[in-house]
């Protein structure tokens, strides 16, 4: 670092200005035994070796969340990191997360660069100070100097490099690049010795006012997302007053408080480890000077936070203060008997590692703990709003209830990283909010399968009580309901007339296994027909089922759409030529859901039917109306929408008679569908579609017993031939909150078509049942690609007359 202007001289041990990883009786750091099985590396290569294992380890995107979860919680370095699993860190690690792309900021009394945990290529900034060049009586760090500054650095962004080191260890954002200023620190003193700080004597700490605030500004115009402050003064800030602090360190809360920056650096200090001096009777009920601080100084409440250790078991260290006057801004972390890379001139090797106390070793977790949060809500959450997810979700349960020992509890990553209460989607165009169980995207036809077209190409986002964002794949919000087979053909039933110019047939179908929808499904309903005079006939209907009936061989994909709903039919017909007019109103799909998740619609239509001795060719015109759905999909956003899409649709059937055991048919649909336009938590504008459906049938009875049938079809199902539409959806916030929108344009055409070949045979046991088997082949189920599927099913059908 360059840019400084001055060199100023100050005496840190005279203010006592000291490391909180020891001092007095509050803490220690010991080293481990010296691992003589695994020979040194230099610098060089074992950057490399890093460099490429956190490669791996970040971008493991094939390996499931489990998968992940187990490889880092069975590693040796998470584990002999106890602290890890302590505030849930695997939880992030599982998604994903590692501190990539961020950087922490570490004030500290040196830091040994060729240790195998902070060795790894960039792992430190090229224009950090690793010197006291910015103090007078400039020297180089010794070993001894630089203890402390690697133990916090390797505890918040030590390498994950899967070493063969039995005393490895990882630091909580691993893949977080550090910038470091190098600063001379004292070792605590035996006897604890508050220091004074009042308005009267404040001239006496400008030198070290300006001199941290130029460090401060330092970090803080690099945009790190943490500074660790691993040192303190000694002194209970319950014992000073916020004038006498204000004037001896203006400069400091000045550059701390960031006021006019939208996206603040956190600051993450020590709490102090008073503790250690019990037999002197030291009050360490509130945080020392420094991290205390932000208890009366307001500007800083958002961007300071001052961290309490606890030990192996959860509680309050001996060693720690407490979190007291200053709880509101204040969380626990691990802090005692932790891990750390450690460097003196008796252990100069450069993979020793050791164990220590102190609140020095919780703040780093904390540090740590912003940069994986950043990396996870990069671009979208301020530090500030970051800080504030950090005190929501840390654990508050049992023992961290008691906030003037915990401040807000235990830091908690697994919960920091997942929704907090209420989640929502926000409309990209009426900004109406949508909850998360609202949202759903209701298909209840075919025509779109899974969403497969879309791919990976649209994440929506979503927002929680924080209002902050958490991405998710459309396809899971996907609710299939497509009806029972309804567009694969049936047999015609038989009619039973009450009277020679009417009848009534009551039908109940159950079927105990359904290839298509995988589901067990029954339907009932009636049809009524009156014979009005030789040549015109009404037919009512409810719940129609859509099968090829007595009169006709003809099959209208249409009916789908109404399929659960009730239908009038009027015809006329005399030996050359015959018209009919239909309107039917029903629901898509089978389910017994909400009103709101069925796609009501209403299809009317015209037909025209021409005979022969051997053939009957129908023309049909008709004219479907979707209510707030398009072709089957519907946006749910939890109140009904306007918005009703309209298709127009031609379809012309040829029948044709082979002999008196066989017949066939043809059956072509095409379907346009009108642009369509709909506002909801997802946006959809189309252009027109065009849809297509063809069916090739042979039809045989008698064959092998009286009465019985075989049918054998190709079909190719309704599906989009030519179609785009326009997806606008949220993609994410940015620092003011404001929501982005983002577009993806779809070819609503799938890639790959379904087709269809069926086989069905069925033969009457009594007036009352049958029994039969069907054979199916499907294709790009769904049309969706690689989804074929073939299934032989034999049946028993009850008939109610």
């Amino acid at each position: 670092m360059k840019n400084f202007k001055q060199i100023i001289t100050i005496c840190f041990f005279a203010i006592a200005l000291a490391n909180c990883g020891g001092g007095g009786k509050g803490g220690s750091t010991q080293p481990s035994s010296p691992n003589n099985d695994v020979p040194p590396q230099n610098s060089q290569s074992n950057s490399s070796q890093t460099q490429s294992s956190q490669d791996s380890s970040s971008s493991d995107s094939t390996a499931s969340y489990v998968e992940l979860m187990t490889k880092f919680t069975s590693s040796v370095e998470y584990i002999n990191q106890y602290g890890l699993a302590m505030i849930n860190a695997a939880e992030p690690y599982a998604n994903s997360l590692s501190g990539a792309g961020t950087t922490i900021g570490i004030m500290d009394s040196g830091i040994e660069t060729n240790h195998v945990e902070l060795d790894s290529q960039n792992k430190i900034t090229t224009d950090s100070v690793l010197d006291y060049s910015n103090f007078s009586g400039y020297r180089a760090p010794t070993a001894d100097d630089k203890t402390h500054g690697t133990f916090v650095a390797s505890i918040a962004a030590g390498d994950r490099d899967e070493s063969n080191n039995p005393n490895d260890i990882q630091g909580v954002a691993y893949n977080a690049q550090i910038h470091f200023i190098a600063i001379p620190l004292a070792e605590p003193d035996e006897d604890y010795e508050p220091v004074e700080v009042t308005e009267e004597n404040a001239e006496d700490y400008s030198g070290l006012d300006q001199a941290y605030a130029s460090f401060y500004k330092d970090f803080t115009s690099r945009y790190v997302t943490a500074v660790n402050n691993s040192y303190g003064m000694q002194g209970n800030i319950a014992d000073y007053e916020e004038s006498a602090v204000r004037a001896s360190f203006p400069t400091v809360i000045e550059t701390i408080a960031q006021q006019n920056k939208i996206n603040k650096t956190i600051f993450v200090w020590s709490a102090g480890n008073a503790g250690g001096y019990s037999e002197q009777q030291v009050d360490n009920s509130s945080p020392e000077i420094f991290p205390g601080m932000v208890y009366f100084i307001e500007e800083l409440q958002d961007t300071s936070v001052a961290v309490v250790s606890v030990n192996e078991e959860g509680l309050i260290a001996d060693h720690s203060n407490r979190c007291g006057l200053a709880k509101d801004f204040c969380v626990a972390a691990p802090g005692e008997n932790i891990t750390g890379a450690y460097v003196t001139t008796e252990y100069p090797e450069n993979d020793n590692y050791g164990t220590g106390s102190g609140t020095s070793f919780a703040a780093p977790f904390v540090s740590g703990a912003v940069a994986l949060l950043t990396e996870k809500f990069r671009g979208q959450l301020t530090g500030q709003e970051i800080l504030q997810r950090i005190y929501v979700t840390a654990n508050k349960e049992g023992v961290y209830s008691n906030s003037d020992i915990y401040g807000q509890g235990l830091l908690d990553l697994k919960k920091a990283i997942e929704p907090i209460g209420q989640t929502y989607f926000i409309s990209p165009i009426t900004n109406q909010v949508t909850t998360f169980s609202q949202a759903n995207i209701f298909l209840s036809s075919p025509l779109f399968g899974s969403l497969n077209n879309l791919g990976d190409k649209l994440f929506l986002t979503y927002f929680d009580e924080l209002g902050a964002p958490f991405s998710i794949n459309a396809s899971q919000l996907v609710r299939n309901n497509n009806p029972e087979n309804s567009y694969l053909p049936r047999f015609p039933n038989s009619q039973l007339p009450t009277s020679g110019n009417e009848y009534l047939q009551l039908f109940s179908t159950v079927e105990n296994y359904d290839f298509l929808s995988n589901q067990t499904t029954q339907k009932s309903g009636f049809s009524y027909a009156l014979s009005l005079d030789p040549n015109n006939s009404l037919n009512l209907s409810l719940n129609q089922k859509n099968y090829y009936s007595s009169l006709s061989t003809s099959y209208d994909p249409i009916k789908n759409f109404v399929s659960n709903g009730p239908s009038i039919k009027y015809s006329f017909k005399d030996k050359r030529f015959g018209y009919g007019f239909s309107f039917s109103k029903g629901f898509q799909g089978w389910n017994p859901w909400t009103d709101q998740d069925k796609a009501y619609s209403k299809y009317f239509s015209t037909q025209l039917n021409i005979f022969s001795k051997n053939n009957k060719t129908s023309i049909k015109l008709g004219r479907l109306e979707e209510d707030s759905s398009y072709l089957g999909m519907m946006f749910l956003n939890g109140q009904s929408s306007s918005k009703n899409s309209y298709s127009s649709i031609l379809t012309i059937n040829s029948d044709f008679f082979i002999n008196e055991n066989f017949s066939a048919f043809i059956s072509l649909t095409g379907m346009r569908a009108e642009p369509y336009e709909n506002f909801s938590f997802i946006n959809i504008r189309s252009d027109s579609s065009f849809l297509t459906s063809t069916n090739l049938s042979i039809l045989g009875k008698d064959i092998f017993n009286k009465k019985d049938r075989f049918r054998l079809d190709y079909l190719v199902p309704l599906s989009i031939e030519k179609g785009t539409a326009d997806l606008e959806f949220i993609s994410g916030r940015d620092y003011f909150g404001n929501s982005t929108v983002g577009t993806v344009k779809v070819n609503l055409a799938p890639a790959h078509r379904e087709r269809v070949f069926s086989a069905n045979y069925s033969s009457p046991i009594n007036d009352f049942s049958e029994f039969g088997l069907k054979l199916f082949l499907v294709e790009n189920l769904n049309n969706i690609k690689a989804e074929s599927q073939a299934n032989l099913t034999f049946y028993l059908r009850l008939k109610i007359k």
